[in-house]
């Protein structure tokens, strides 16, 4: 993995260099002096471009056509290396959890002992590695666990338009609910949205991959707030993690558990005031279910969550911002 790294940060390194460069085009200042005095590039810097792109020296704008040449192509290997860094990863997308609970569904709830006015928005995700799944009481069910967060946008009376970001660790939704493949025109229909959509790196990045590439760019980009939410979240590790396994929480789309925090008990006893989250309602027992935590035990959570979250800090923040 370091090796990996290395690789990612010299390719990084030589985009970086290679937008320098197509600014110097535009202004026609490619004279390696010019370079150095307005630019700040190195000698090495230099030299690198010369070999790569000949055309520097003599044509700016041919040099900006093989330059734009080059980064597609340092782009790829960047793509070849974040698709083998996160070959088991995906970003698990619920763009819209009203739309996918339905209308019966629909829960307002409370916040800090206020009634919830309005939910303009919910969203969620978690990044996750591989499946859990089992036969449950409405048909097959699927479990996604790893850090991730809860976003909602709301209105309170007399606050007005708020926003919260929620840590969870997991989600739990129906089998048909997935949108297993991301293929076809980009869409934003209520089918759509009322959709979980499984982001694979590894398929996405492909070279040949277009058509997937471009529907969970757009996918991706009509969820900016959810991102931004889910960025912060993982740059702190004790916000991504919890400190005790009965701080572990799952978002359950399940239709028999439709809108629900599962938590522990411990957690219901001790913290289900300050766990009351517009467009939830908090659930006890999260120990008690079974089908998931037979495969992997609150006490196993954890160390998942930290392999994880150091991947996508390693790695899959790199591959999100490739996406968008």
């Amino acid at each position: 993995m370091e090796e990996l790294e290395r690789e990612l940060s010299y390719l990084y390194d030589k985009l970086r260099l290679v937008a320098v460069l197509k600014d110097a085009c535009e202004r026609g200042t490619t004279h390696p002096d010019l370079l150095k005095k307005f630019f700040g590039l190195t000698e090495e810097e230099i030299a690198w471009a010369e070999a790569e792109v000949p055309e520097i020296k003599v044509s700016p704008p041919r040099a900006r056509q093989k330059l734009e040449e080059v980064e597609r192509e340092l782009r790829r290997q960047v793509w070849r290396l974040l698709s083998e860094a996160l070959r088991d990863c995906e970003l698990v997308v619920v763009p819209n959890v009203f739309a996918l609970l339905g209308k019966k569904a629909k829960i307002y709830g409370l916040y800090r002992g206020q009634p919830v006015k309005e939910v303009r928005a919910s969203m969620a995700a978690v990044f996750t590695r591989g499946e859990i799944t089992w036969k449950g009481a409405t048909g097959d069910e699927v479990g996604f666990v790893g850090p991730g967060v809860y976003y909602v946008e709301f209105e309170i009376e007399p606050r007005g338009h708020m926003t919260l970001s929620l840590p969870i660790h997991g989600i739990l939704v129906n089998r048909d609910l997935l949108a297993e493949k991301l293929e076809g025109a980009p869409s934003v229909s209520r089918e759509a949205l009322g959709k979980v959509f499984r982001i694979r790196f590894s398929d996405v990045l492909s070279g040949d991959r277009l058509v997937a590439r471009r529907h969970a760019s757009y996918m991706l980009n009509t969820c900016m707030a959810l991102l931004d939410a889910l960025f912060k979240v993982m740059r702190s590790e004790s916000e991504a993690i919890p400190s005790d396994p009965s701080d572990v929480r799952m978002l359950s789309l399940l239709r028999e558990l439709p809108g629900r925090l599962l938590v522990t008990e411990k957690a219901w006893e001790s913290k289900r005031d300050s766990l009351a989250v517009p467009g939830l309602v908090l659930a006890p027992g999260l120990e008690k279910f079974h089908d998931l935590l037979s495969v992997i035990p609150l006490e196993l959570i954890r160390p998942r969550l930290f392999e994880l979250r150091e991947r996508f800090v390693r790695y899959g923040a790199f591959a999100v911002y490739e996406l968008l």
